[in-house]
């Protein structure tokens, strides 16, 4: 009976455990068990074991409060362990998780612990985590003012790396939290990952999981102004980033790479799935604006989806350097829907600098992708080569041609370009200058992409991809009114006119559109305008008449159509046969060697008129005299042979319809 009573005591016990719960406040003194006596956060980090719980009411939280603090003081972080998850953003008065509201309750884990709104004394590393599981949360807080700056003999150990947050794992350990819902805002490190350090290294794996979180305004003293992961020496490092935003991040304020991200992978693994991404204004005092990928005798080589990297900046590869260097060393992104505009390299590379040398290897590829504005001061505004080689197809880039995407350097660089390419074409965002990177209705990008390369079925809002016909190049999907489609446009021959009718399926912004007519497919002349009737979604009818200079003829009719932006978007183009109100007749050619041909044309031809055709000389005397009958309907022609005339003008002599028509010949033998 007695063992029964234990194991029920033991599975309830670990029942607690499992479900234990803690609600905090700043500067509570409690147990955490409710509101009213809810615990400090450090007292709730303690008695917390895995599945645990912990409920942070809005507030500003501190790892400790000092004035003055020493190292002491400054060594001490909110320290998560394996297992438990945090949510911030509530109020102080909820009893279940879903009635909390992140956004409006702002909950702050701050590493100003002596509260002089100066960095001097901060704490080096506001959270730290060591060999914790994917069940490890921390979810609706924002993280600032770390300052890993401690006095320690390696740049990438705890007080000089990571001063947002600090995430260990060496050997065969794993440290793989989750971060859901976070800021990281004004942290700084001597040593590496201004708002946090993974480490892996040395056979660790460090798996971290970032889901809608903003990294805004950290920096580094080295490499990785937000984030620097460490998969180096047999690691592995692959973590994964979700609709996260990067703003105003910087690597090296003495000498750095990676202004967002560094990706360590030497000798190991680094290889992270981004998606949904932005990174503005990201900037490294040496490579790489945004990203640094080292894969340096090892891997580095991201997957991107729909990510967007605008107005980055750094010595060489103004949004990416990827580094491929040494025998067995590869960088090589693959990039799918992402958008690159107006990254800035002071020297080469403005958007991607690819580095595969001393035998290694980096071959990125690109596909849908968007590459707009980007510069490279001294050379290579798209691309920087260094014995690399990119692959792009169904990219939109600012280039006339494949050639002009690179500057190279080694002889085995080289830039490839498939199928679907669309060269020399702006991309027609919203509103670059204020980062709205959203196309426009009558964006060549519009439609253009292949959907056989995509992965998601979103784009970087998620919005659905497909909204119209086919997916988008770049990052973003148009959401907008549907722009102006053409359904037909043909033309009716009539006795005294031409009719010219178009029909728009929907039009959107439309200024009008020029009638253009010509002899044949290749010069035209306008003969009208033709202004929009104005926005309508379920199709607009056109018409417009045209009386021709000459009858008998057939012409060529062309719509030229002009947005409000005055682009030029749609054309038709069709032939009209003009039908003359009398006989015609013509012969040809002038002069005539072997042959003359004599065509006649009766506008209400039903296959039984009938003509005379004399052909006679200078005297008057026939040569040839015929009795003809026309097929049918159109123009009918009659070929005479002149092989045994003498040279000298002739007339054809026609009666048809009691009518006589006189055309002269001319034949010539010279």
């Amino acid at each position: 009976m007695w063992k029964k009573l234990v194991l029920a005591t033991f599975l309830l016990l670990g029942v607690n455990l499992i479900f234990a719960q803690y609600k905090v406040k700043p500067n509570g003194n409690g147990n955490g068990k409710t509101w009213q006596n809810a615990a400090s956060l450090q007292m709730a980090l303690s008695m917390s074991q895995s599945g645990a719980e912990i409920w942070l009411q809005e507030g500003t939280y501190y790892p400790v409060q000092c004035n003055p603090c020493t190292e002491t003081d400054r060594k001490i972080s909110f320290v998560i362990p394996n297992g438990v998850r945090i949510y911030g953003g509530f109020a102080g008065n909820e009893t279940n998780k879903e009635q909390r509201n992140w956004q409006a309750n702002k909950t702050r884990l701050s590493g100003d612990i002596d509260q002089d709104n100066s960095s001097r004394n901060n704490s080096f590393s506001v959270v730290f985590t060591n060999n914790v599981g994917n069940l490890t949360v921390l979810d609706g807080v924002i993280i600032s003012d770390g300052n890993a700056q401690g006095n320690t003999a390696s740049n990438e150990a705890p007080m000089v790396s990571g001063g947002g947050w600090y995430n260990g794992s060496i050997g065969t350990l794993e440290s793989n939290p989750q971060i859901i819902n976070c800021t990281f805002e004004n942290n700084a490190a001597d040593g590496f990952g201004g708002a946090m350090y993974n480490m892996g290294a040395f056979e660790g794996i460090c798996l971290p999981f970032y889901k809608n979180c903003i990294f805004k305004n950290n920096q580094s003293k080295y490499d990785g102004g937000a984030i620097y992961s460490n998969g180096s020496f047999g690691g592995n490092c692959n973590f994964i980033l979700e609709d996260c935003l990067f703003e105003n991040n910087f690597a090296g304020s003495e000498i750095g790479s990676g202004g967002a991200l560094f990706n360590n992978g030497i000798e190991g693994v680094c290889n992270p799935k981004i998606r949904n991404c932005k990174f503005d204004y990201q900037s490294a005092s040496l490579h790489g604006g945004a990203i640094y990928n080292q894969g340096k005798s090892g891997e580095a080589s991201p997957i991107f989806n729909n990510c967007v990297f605008n107005k980055n900046k750094a010595e060489q590869g103004g949004a990416m350097y990827n580094l491929g260097a040494k025998i067995g060393g590869n960088s090589s992104p693959f990039m799918t829907n992402c958008t690159f505009y107006g990254n800035v390299a002071k020297d080469y590379g403005g958007a991607i600098t690819v580095n595969g040398d001393l035998g290694g290897t980096s071959e990125p590829v690109f596909r849908n992708c968007i590459f707009s504005n980007n510069v490279g001061q001294i050379e290579g505004d798209l691309f920087y080569l260094i014995n690399g080689h990119p692959f792009l197809e169904y990219c939109l880039v600012d280039k006339s041609n494949c050639i002009q995407l690179r500057t190279a350097l080694g002889n085995q660089s080289r830039v490839d370009c498939g199928s679907g390419m669309i060269y020399n074409k702006p991309p027609k965002f919203q509103n670059p200058a204020n980062g709205d990177l959203k196309i426009k209705h009558n964006s060549a990008a519009l439609d253009s992409g292949n959907p056989d390369f995509i992965s998601l079925n979103v784009d970087i809002n998620n919005n659905s991809r497909s909204l119209l016909e086919n997916i988008d190049i770049g990052a973003y999907e148009y959401d907008g009114s549907p722009p102006t489609k053409l359904d037909t446009f043909h033309t009716d021959s009539n006795d005294d006119y031409v009719s010219i009718n178009w029909i728009y399926g929907r039009e959107y912004e439309m200024s009008g559109c020029e009638i253009q007519r010509g002899r044949d497919s290749f010069n035209f002349e306008t003969i009208a305008w033709v202004p929009s009737i104005g926005n309508n979604p379920n199709g607009q009818f056109y018409q417009a008449f045209d009386v021709p200079p000459q009858r008998g003829e057939t012409y060529t009719y062309r719509l030229h159509c002009f947005e409000k932006d005055s682009c030029d978007q749609y054309f038709g183009l069709d032939t009209a046969f003009v039908r003359p109100n009398e006989i015609l007749t013509k012969a040809y050619p002038i002069p005539a060697t072997t042959s003359t041909n004599l065509k006649v044309y009766f506008p209400r031809d039903n296959g039984q008129n009938r003509l005379r055709v004399v052909l006679v000389d200078y005297v008057g005397k026939a040569v040839i005299e015929n009795e003809e009958i026309s097929p049918g309907k159109g123009w009918t022609s009659y070929q005479y042979d002149v092989t045994q005339f003498c040279s000298g003008i002739y007339y054809f002599h026609i009666y048809a319809n009691k009518e006589k028509f006189i055309i002269p010949v001319i034949v010539s033998k010279l």
